[in-house]
């Protein structure tokens, strides 16, 4: 049965894509513990991470309703929500999906099908019907799995964007297609029942929503939201940032408490030390504050001449990007700052900074780790900190489940803001 059979479509009214009252942002992944969320108040004109959680799509939903009663709530995730036009058209000729007539429908589908969700190791193993794939080593192992497919597995977005393929699982750097399919795992079955949300672009553009207390899944990227946040411009080439690396994330950080717009606009952030410790906190920081920032400026979100409601589907905001200028790297801050005399910045909004330098009086150079049972005193301010939450032998019965070091030092400033707050 196809998704929309399952699930019609209410009555529809028009209303403004720029009246969500709220954006959540979610970077997404494989595991749980790698997630992170941040939203957006468009009233308050605040943005800062939800508590801490392991996030799932129905988590996320359950965030989105409790805050519906305020207006239409924006869920963007960093994951895949589409498939190449050549991909599609090679799965309407597999006589079980032919009546499909949009990726929804052929996600609801393969709910079942465990060969959907598999992964080829090879080139030779890959199908239309089994299109997840690991890329084995070798130079030309990638284009191989271009040359059995007979297309590129690539969306015209991705090539834009130079995002990888979505169906690529590991095997190359940067790879998306593991937390896209663990994204499809969650979405799929509950594309075949009643449901209270809506998919972009698929279901509908954004000036198309069902009511005006709408929930709408969509997709994002965050490359896309650093141009936004970190540009004056309204209008400019795509800007890489080596997030993985600290000191680029500080950089990144100073320069978005300096940005004009942030200012004059009076938006508040909350939250910034998770986003210095955590890539993915400083994914979804970045990416609520960009959807925030063309909100209160009235433009658009989406692009509507471009976004394909059939197969490849859309990725929020890239009617704000010059993709015919050549993409730039981001190493460090640049562009004007922002005087401290200016209005915004003395006014009742404040910015929540990195973290500052330790103190140097005696009375407060020593603090003790809040984890309960651990009793190590910080003799030199923070300095330490890092190393000794991240190693799960310190704290084995603390999250004992999450062991990746980044992401427990993401737990730490979740679970003990106040301690981090003023060192």
């Amino acid at each position: 049965m196809l998704a929309a059979q399952l699930c019609p479509v209410a009555e529809m009214i028009m209303i403004s894509p720029l009246d969500f009252a709220s954006f959540v942002f979610a970077d997404w992944g494989k595991d749980a513990a790698k997630r992170a969320a941040w939203v957006a108040d468009v009233a308050s004109r605040n943005v800062r991470p939800l508590p801490h959680r392991q996030w799932s799509l129905p988590a996320l939903l359950e965030v989105a309703r409790e805050r519906r009663g305020q207006g239409p709530v924006l869920i963007a995730i960093d994951a895949v929500l589409g498939v190449p036009t050549a991909y599609w058209q090679a799965a309407r000729s597999i006589p079980r999906w032919r009546r499909c007539r949009h990726f929804l429908d052929l996600l609801a589908l393969v709910t079942d099908e465990d060969a959907f969700w598999s992964t080829a190791r090879s080139a030779e193993e890959w199908r239309v019907d089994r299109p997840f794939h690991a890329v084995p080593a070798g130079q030309g192992s990638r284009s191989a799995f271009d040359a059995q497919a007979g297309f590129a597995l690539l969306r015209r977005t991705d090539q834009l964007c130079g995002a990888k393929p979505p169906f690529c699982v590991s095997g190359i750097p940067g790879t998306v297609g593991s937390g896209t399919r663990a994204l499809w795992r969650e979405l799929a079955p509950l594309l075949r029942g009643p449901r209270d949300f809506s998919v972009w672009p698929f279901e509908g553009p954004l000036a198309s929503l069902p009511r005006a207390d709408a929930i709408v899944l969509a997709e994002a990227y965050p490359g896309i939201a650093y141009t936004i946040a970190l540009e004056e411009d309204s209008r400019s080439a795509l800007l890489k940032v080596s997030k993985t690396k600290r000191r680029i994330r500080d950089a990144a950080l100073e320069r978005l408490l300096s940005m004009r717009w942030l200012h004059e606009r009076g938006v508040s952030l909350e939250g910034l030390p998770a986003a210095q410790v955590s890539e993915d906190d400083f994914d979804a920081l970045f990416g609520a504050a960009a959807l925030l920032r063309r909100a209160v400026d009235g433009a658009a979100i989406d692009d509507p001449d471009s976004d394909d409601p059939i197969a490849e589907g859309g990725i929020l905001l890239t009617s704000a990007i010059d993709f015919s200028a050549p993409r730039r790297r981001f190493d460090g801050p640049v562009g004007p700052r922002v005087s401290s005399h200016s209005t915004a910045a003395a006014g009742p909004r404040t910015l929540s900074r990195p973290v500052p330098a330790p103190r140097s009086t005696p009375s407060t150079d020593k603090w003790t780790c809040p984890i309960s049972g651990c009793g190590k005193v910080f003799a030199n301010g923070r300095s330490g900190w890092d190393a000794h939450v991240a190693s799960h032998r310190t704290h084995p019965a603390w999250h004992l489940d999450i062991r990746d070091p980044e992401a427990r030092k993401a737990r730490f400033l979740r679970d003990f803001p106040d301690w981090c707050a003023d060192r």
